[in-house]
């Protein structure tokens, strides 16, 4: 096999075979008085949920994990939340035109969307999957960190605040701290789950950080009972064997079988949520199960799950996992987002441009006997550097002089900049 561990949470992160509705309009922001607000939706209130945001965000999701999982070493654990990548790069293509945001929308399998539809998609799709069980903890946040001084287009600034939700914060990037506040913010969203998406110092040409986070917590429906849980062993894709701690259960669950594969879905709370997990059966390898792996396969495989009663045993286990995206995303067609004087954000920011310096997502994931706690946090960083600037945090030299004869009169050298007094 070529992963140690591959669990779908993609089921998790909104792929799930829901039907189709015509679009209706986003809430409105004129306040909750205004009588052309639209109905709040109702948890399990499907009729306004676009499927084509749907199918996109399924096959984007499939299409990233395969090029996450090509690149990854042998024997690595994996765990992405493509809808927190689709949340953010689609944020941030409101603030792009022209071929950016074409490469854009073509890569997050959205091209044939109007941008209206886009968003007011994201919008019905988020308010849907936090409202969906009451028994299941689903949040979603946004929020865009600004350089302070910048002028935000007033059409960006209303989309991300009306479809997205976005928190939109002036920040000085050069200040010390920032990244306290900004990783603040990440970890108050993701319950304290990741506390740390960026470092100090910052860069002096950032222009803006868009944010999206992540955070889910479900109970099994069934739960394992940890008096069960035994002492297992664990064969890792070299023939290594090793310890972990096995759940059990033996009563009916949700079983799949094919050629390749056995699965079973595990549904948390009130079954709204449930986790596929996939297993090669033996002597076929990983590779082949993840290419077979399309939306329409996951369509076709997720009605024929059938209740059998069955022991099924599997480790519990928990994990961090960190992914800088920009190669990934460069590689499936976005490479101008990340282009110096090519890349177009011109709808970001009045008279500011700039290009995506970095996209990187962080995950944490815990699976035990009560069930599973994730979070993930997707964060794109946009930059003008770079541009002439200068820190003094080397040793350096200093000249005193007189410009109009140019003469010196003091020269000196600074390898420690001690203060005496």
């Amino acid at each position: 096999m070529k992963r140690l561990l591959v669990i779908l949470f993609l089921a998790v992160f909104g792929l799930m075979s829901w039907q189709c509705s015509d679009n209706e309009p986003p809430r409105n922001p004129g306040g909750p008085d205004d009588p052309d607000d639209p109905p709040v939706m109702g948890p399990g209130d499907i009729s306004r949920v676009d499927q084509g945001l749907i199918d996109a965000v399924n096959r984007f999701s499939l299409k990233i994990f395969k090029a996450v999982e090509a690149q990854e070493a042998a024997g690595s654990n994996i765990f992405i939340s493509p809808l927190s990548m689709s949340l953010a790069l689609g944020m941030t293509s409101n603030g792009a035109k022209g071929e950016t945001k074409q490469s854009m929308k073509s890569v997050l399998e959205i091209a044939d969307l109007s941008d209206s539809v886009i968003n007011e998609s994201y919008y019905n799709l988020t308010d849907f999957l936090v409202n969906l069980d009451p028994t299941v903890i689903f949040e979603i946040g946004n929020s865009i960190w600004y350089m302070d001084g910048y002028t935000v287009d007033t059409d960006f600034y209303n989309i991300s605040r009306d479809y997205f939700d976005a928190g939109i914060y002036p920040i000085d990037f050069c200040a010390s701290w920032a990244a306290d506040t900004i990783n603040h913010w990440v970890d108050v969203k993701t319950h304290g789950k990741i506390t740390e998406i960026i470092k100090p110092p910052l860069g002096l040409d950032i222009v803006v950080m868009l944010l999206n986070a992540i955070y889910f917590k479900g109970t099994w429906t069934y739960q394992f009972d940890p008096e069960e849980t035994f002492d297992g062993k664990f064969f890792l894709e070299d023939g290594t064997i090793v310890d972990c701690r096995m759940m059990l259960r033996q009563d009916s669950v949700m079983y799949y079988e094919d050629g390749l594969l056995k699965a079973v879905d595990l549904p948390y709370g009130d079954g709204a949520f449930a986790m596929a997990v996939i297993m090669p059966k033996y002597n076929v390898a990983m590779d082949e199960v993840v290419e077979v792996l399309t939306p329409e396969s996951w369509s076709l495989m997720m009605p024929h799950f059938v209740l059998t009663e069955i022991p099924l045993a599997m480790p519990r286990f928990k994990f961090e996992y960190s992914i800088p995206l920009n190669e990934i995303l460069m590689d499936m067609g976005m490479a101008v987002a990340f282009a110096p004087g090519m890349a177009d954000f011109s709808r970001m920011f009045v008279d500011i441009n700039f290009w995506i310096d970095k996209v990187l997502q962080k995950t944490f994931v815990q699976v035990d006997e009560s069930g599973t706690e994730a979070a993930a946090v997707t964060i794109v960083v946009g930059t003008l550097g770079p541009s002439p600037h200068m820190t003094v945090n080397r040793p350096f030299l200093f000249v005193i002089h007189e410009r109009e004869s140019n003469s010196i009169q003091f020269i000196g050298k600074v390898a420690n900049p001690v203060w005496e007094d």
